[in-house]
């Protein structure tokens, strides 16, 4: 498996990277709640968006290009993840962890969006969910309509550690 060193240096590449390393830390805080491989889950954040760049006019492979690329250094379960985590590739979301990068992602995006940082509380995030969601109305949705809410505190996720 890809360590994360390595994993770091591919994401520095892109323009996508504080993105990415913020997804990373959100996933890591999900996989904890849920019990789940803290590691893992923090590489699959950090490389998510590795071909965001690349697929810019094109973005019905975005994730795809980036699980080719990854293919035998993650475990099938994150290449999946990364293939899954945007509706415009066409695939559907199964799993935790598939749930879990939809969720991070969105989550990372809106506070980018409105500069906010954290920690944040939920209720200030609910507040710039709803301004991002005027511009970007599916935001709103892969937040708060995220089946993993029934699982994990999404305020723990917005804490400062």
């Amino acid at each position: 498996m890809i360590g994360l060193d390595e994993a770091d240096h591919l994401a520095s590449a892109s323009s996508r990277y504080h993105h990415m390393q913020l997804v990373s830390v959100l996933m890591s805080r999900t996989a904890k709640q849920l019990t789940m491989d803290q590691a893992l889950w923090c590489l699959i954040g950090l490389l998510h968006d590795i071909d965001y760049d690349e697929t810019k006019s094109n973005r019905e492979k975005h994730g795809l290009l980036a699980s080719q690329r990854l293919e035998g250094r993650l475990p099938r379960e994150g290449l999946d993840a990364i293939r899954r985590h945007d509706h415009r590739a066409g695939l559907t979301p199964e799993t935790d962890i598939d749930f879990a990068l939809i969720l991070c992602d969105a989550v990372g995006l809106i506070l980018e969006e409105s500069g906010a940082r954290i920690p944040v509380s939920l209720d200030d995030f609910t507040e710039l969910s709803e301004k991002a969601s005027s511009q970007k109305p599916w935001l709103w949705n892969l937040v708060f309509e995220n089946p993993l809410l029934d699982r994990i505190d999404l305020s723990r996720l917005l804490e400062f550690k």
